[in-house]
Parts: C-alpha cells; sequence; structure tokens
C-alpha cells in the first residue's frame, strides 16, 4: 500500500509540472484527478485511432483506384499495340500492292525526281535565272515532297525547263533588273545578259551572286579595252556585234580584274622602284635637253661649212675660224696650238652629259639587283615566320624582288641607246672640228 501511495504521488508530482491545474489536497481528489485524466487520454487515443484508420481507408481506396487505372492503361496500350501491328501489316500489304501496280513507276519516279533536282542545281547556279525566275521556283515546289510520285505535269514542267535553259543560254536579253550597287542599295538598271557567261551593264560587268540570287557591282573593273568593248556592244544596233565574253563564267574575269595596273606593281617595287624610275626620268631629260643642244650646234656646224668665209661666232667651228682671222701674223706653231685649245675649250660642251647618261645607264640594273636582294630577304623572312603554306605571303617579296629587276632593265635600255646616241652626235661635231682645223693648217701653211 506504501509503494502505491508513493508511485500516486510520483505521478501527482509529474502532473503539477505539465499541467497547471491545482494540486489535490487530500487522497480523494487525487484518485478523482488520476481517473479524469485516464478518461481523457482514452479519448484522446480514440480519436487518434479512429483518425488513423479512416486515412488507411481513404490510401486504401486511393490505391485501388491507382491499380484500376493502372489495368485500364495496360488494357488501352495493349489495344494500341494490336492496332499499330495491324496497321503496319496493313501499310506493308498496301505497299507491296502499290509496286505491283506501278511496275516500272517508281523508277521513272526516281529518274524524274533526280533530273529536277539536278536542273534545279544548275538554274541556280544559272544567269538565266535572273531574267527566267519562275523555272526555280517551280523546280523548287516540285521538288520539295520527295515522296509524291511524279506526276505528268511534273514531268511536263522538268521538260520544258530544259528547253526554255537550253534557249536562254543562247541568247542575248536586255531587260530591268535589280542590281545591288558597291554601297549596298538596290538599283533598278538596263542590264544585258549575253547567254550564260556575263551581265553587262552601263558598260561594266556585274556579277551574279549565287546564294543571294542578285545582281551586284563589282568593286574593281577590268581594264579599260574591255570594258570600251561592251560598251560598243551595248550601243550598236547591228544584229551581230562583237563583245568579250568569259567562257569560265567568271574565273578569267576575276582573274583580270586581280592583274595589277602599272601604277600597281611600280607600288610592288617599292623605294627602289621609285628610285630607278627617277633615275629613268633625270636620264631621260638629259638626253632629250643634249640631243636638242646637239641638234642646234649641228646645225649652226652645218650652216658654217656652206659659207666658211663667213665667220659666225655662234657656233664652234665658226670660233675656230676666227682665230686666223684675228691673228693673220702669227706663225703657224703659235696659230696651231691656238686652233688646239680653241678645240678643247669646245669639247665640254658638246661631250656636256655624256658621262652622266652612262653612269645612269649602269646604276639603273645595279638598284635592280638591290631590289631583287632586298625582295628575297623579304620572302625567305615571311618563310621563315609564316612557312610555305600560303604562297601568298611570299607574293609581296617576289614581287618586288622581279619588279625592281624589271624597271632597272626598262630604265637601263633606253638609256644606253640614248648615250649612244647623243655620243654619235657629239663625235660628229668633234669629227668635224677636227677635219676643219686640219684644213685651216694645210691653207695656212700653203699661203
Amino acid at each position: 500500500m506504501k509503494q502505491i501511495i508513493i508511485l500516486l504521488i510520483f505521478l501527482f508530482s509529474v502532473s503539477v509540472f505539465a499541467d497547471s491545474s491545482p494540486a489535490p489536497q487530500n487522497f480523494d481528489e487525487l484518485l478523482r484527478w488520476a481517473k479524469s485524466q485516464k478518461n481523457s487520454q482514452q479519448k484522446i487515443n480514440n480519436e487518434r485511432i479512429n483518425r488513423f484508420t479512416k486515412e488507411h481507408n481513404q490510401q486504401k481506396q486511393i490505391l485501388e483506384d491507382a491499380k484500376k487505372q493502372l489495368a485500364e492503361a495496360k488494357s488501352l496500350g495493349k489495344t494500341l499495340l494490336e492496332n499499330f501491328d495491324a496497321n503496319e501489316k496493313l501499310i506493308s500489304e498496301l505497299e507491296t500492292k502499290l509496286h505491283d501496280k506501278s511496275g516500272q513507276l517508281s523508277e521513272l519516279s526516281g529518274l524524274s525526281k533526280q533530273a529536277g533536282a539536278d536542273l534545279q542545281s544548275v538554274l541556280g547556279q544559272s544567269l538565266s535565272s535572273v531574267d527566267y525566275p519562275k523555272q526555280l521556283s517551280e523546280l523548287k515546289q516540285l521538288n520539295a515532297d520527295s515522296r509524291k510520285v511524279v506526276s505528268i505535269d511534273a514531268l511536263e514542267t522538268i521538260w520544258l525547263s530544259y528547253l526554255e535553259h537550253i534557249k536562254a543560254s543562247g541568247e542575248i536579253n536586255r531587260f530591268k533588273a535589280n542590281v545591288t550597287g558597291i554601297d549596298g542599295r538596290q538599283h533598278k538598271l538596263d542590264v544585258i545578259r549575253a547567254g550564260q557567261f556575263n551581265v553587262y551593264t552601263n558598260g561594266q560587268f556585274l556579277n551574279y551572286n549565287t546564294d543571294t540570287k542578285q545582281l551586284e557591282m563589282l568593286v574593281r573593273q577590268p581594264q579599260s579595252t574591255y570594258l570600251s568593248s561592251i560598251s560598243w556592244f551595248e550601243n550598236s544596233g547591228s544584229s551581230v556585234a562583237e563583245t568579250v565574253i568569259d567562257p569560265t563564267r567568271g574565273m578569267l574575269l576575276e582573274m583580270l580584274i586581280d592583274t595589277p595596273t602599272i601604277s600597281e606593281r611600280i607600288d610592288q617595287g617599292g623605294w627602289i622602284g621609285y628610285i630607278i624610275i627617277g633615275i629613268g626620268m633625270l636620264g631621260l631629260i638629259i638626253i632629250l635637253y643634249r640631243l636638242t643642244v646637239l641638234f642646234v650646234i649641228n646645225r649652226r656646224v652645218s650652216k658654217q661649212l656652206l659659207s666658211i668665209n663667213k665667220v659666225n661666232t655662234d657656233n664652234p667651228l665658226g670660233r675656230i675660224l676666227k682665230i686666223k682671222s684675228d691673228n693673220p701674223a702669227k706663225n703657224i706653231e703659235d696659230l696651231q696650238m691656238q686652233i688646239d685649245e680653241a678645240i678643247l675649250k669646245e669639247l665640254p660642251d658638246i661631250e656636256f652629259g655624256t658621262g652622266v647618261i652612262k653612269l645612269l645607264s649602269g646604276v639603273a640594273p645595279l638598284l635592280g639587283l638591290l631590289g631583287t636582294v632586298t625582295g628575297m630577304i623579304l620572302t625567305f623572312q615571311s618563310i621563315s615566320l609564316f612557312g610555305t603554306g600560303d604562297p601568298k605571303l611570299m607574293a609581296s617579296g617576289i614581287s618586288q624582288a622581279l619588279v625592281t629587276t624589271m624597271l632597272g632593265l626598262i630604265v637601263a635600255v633606253p638609256l644606253l641607246f640614248g648615250h649612244a646616241l647623243v655620243s654619235t652626235r657629239s663625235r660628229k661635231i668633234i669629227q668635224i672640228l677636227d677635219q676643219q682645223s686640219a684644213g685651216l693648217m694645210v691653207d695656212i701653211e700653203n699661203e
């Protein structure tokens, strides 16, 4: 009994900490309180059990519904699979019947589709698509569905497209077309298509961009010789006229456009090339000047020869003859010395510039050789830096080497001819002076 009382007191002390209700004062109140706590706890437990039971029933119902849906889905999947197998079998049977009934039609359809695709590719690269764009659009629509059997209308379309393409390839057609300018803007211009080779407008070549299917102005045109031929062709009213075409459809035209002009060739020679040109111009100026001077001197000397007794001091021969008339009383030796001295004084004026011309004619090829060495050095530097994979990287040095050599030879050859011509003219005048001075001495001795 004592142990029961101690247990109740312990439970009472625990309940005091858990509940803020007043503590029982005697044993009866403690008993009533214990029964009350038991009933309330029992009620709470019953509520929890009822709630768990209800939730269990709900979960069971959900599980049953899910199993039912799974069974329905499996049944539907089985039905669909059976229908799919049946449809596959039906399609196979229909394809077999179609193949049996079509015979060689499938082969014909394949060949016609291949022909249509090939023609579409050809028209996509053809210049006739500019003035006949309908052909290309019809073929694109025809080749859009590759599974469709080719009809008679499709075969006729391919056949007519081939004939129209052949006809367009052999005609010269004038029409208006949108042309993309260098500034990127569209311009409506009158153009001429020469078969499948070239398109012209206003005396210029046009480029056909196969990606955009548009005509474009070239950034750079070939030499004026070809452009003048195009202008003459455009303005010709004759049914037959000559013009320039590119049978490679752009390759030769591109090469002509990339061909450097004379000024660009000179630029490739660098500063050495300009020095060589400067030397050549200087040499030509000296040659022209000396030829003019020698021509005047030779003309005056020839005039003096015709009137030997009438001395004129505007020419070397007249000044030499004047020595005799100014010194009639001198002996032969003194006159000979004065005449020789006069001839020596005339030589520098007559031979002036001859040595310079000869020097320039020798310096020009040497500078060309210097440019060759410099260009090869640049070439080897490019090879050491970038290798030999891209020849364009070496083109600059090679161009300088060849252009400077070419310029040196071009300058040297005319200078050599000019030097020979000037030397011949000056020697001719000197020879006349020597002959006349010798004749003058003979006349003095005879006197």
